[in-house]
């Protein structure tokens, strides 16, 4: 067997990129915060992030992120839609007007595919990658057999435009030359697992792989330290 696992710019990265955002969102209720005793964070907790992450973010489709980015003006318009999230009792508690844009809900996830000419991390420009490392002879195999885990891959639109942006990138990055031929196969089947166990099935692959694990994980300290 044969395999590589892509590089670590899925959650942290998105979050990373919506925890910005939010702040930008919300600076107008800093006034309203100090007048009952509360203030912005200097970042959100974890939490909040994953929970906003999971139930109020969505992947725009390529030819979808042009048509939205027309304009300043059309810009302008998403970023005045705001929502109140939802968020649970507990976190209203803390965030009682904790608000997010239409703008913020499409832009954090483009924090997957940065420019790799700029040393940005991309997703696709991974996995690319990691197919070009292989064997012509299980190239076609694992083009074929690609497995999308964890929670931000369970947000809407985002298995449509990774492959979106596998085939733009192998198309005209002259780099990918060699992976042209397998262009047509490529393919992320349907996950036939639940999804609340699809980040366990994740792990157990790329240990079976016989990589170094460590690389890839994250304690909750350095989370709250350096993560954000």
């Amino acid at each position: 067997m044969e395999g590589f696992s892509v590089c670590y710019t899925g959650g942290v990265a998105i979050e990373k990129e919506l925890n910005a955002l939010l702040m930008k969102d919300n600076a107008q209720n800093a006034t309203m915060l100090q007048r009952i005793g509360g203030r912005l964070p200097a970042n959100f907790p974890q939490h909040v992030l994953e929970d906003l992450k999971v139930r109020t973010l969505m992947t725009l489709r390529r030819n979808q992120k042009s048509d939205y980015f027309v304009s300043e003006e059309n810009v302008a318009r998403m970023k005045s839609k705001r929502v109140l999230p939802g968020l649970g009792k507990t976190f209203k508690e803390d965030f009682p007007y904790l608000c997010i844009s239409f703008y913020s809900r499409v832009t954090a996830m483009e924090a997957c595919y940065g420019d790799p000419d700029e040393e940005e991390p991309n997703l696709a420009y991974s996995l690319c990658q990691s197919l070009l490392k292989m064997t012509h002879e299980n190239r076609l195999r694992s083009a074929q057999n690609v497995m999308l885990v964890g929670g931000s891959t369970m947000i809407p639109g985002f298995r449509k435009r990774l492959i979106q942006e596998v085939k733009a990138m192998i198309s005209e990055r002259n780099e990918f030359e060699p992976l042209r031929s397998i262009l047509q196969w490529l393919k992320v089947p349907e996950m036939i697992f639940a999804p609340n166990i699809c980040s366990w099935v994740g792990a157990s692959v790329l240990m079976s792989l016989g990589q170094e694990a460590d690389r890839f994980l994250l304690t909750r300290e350095q989370y709250m330290s350096e993560g954000q």
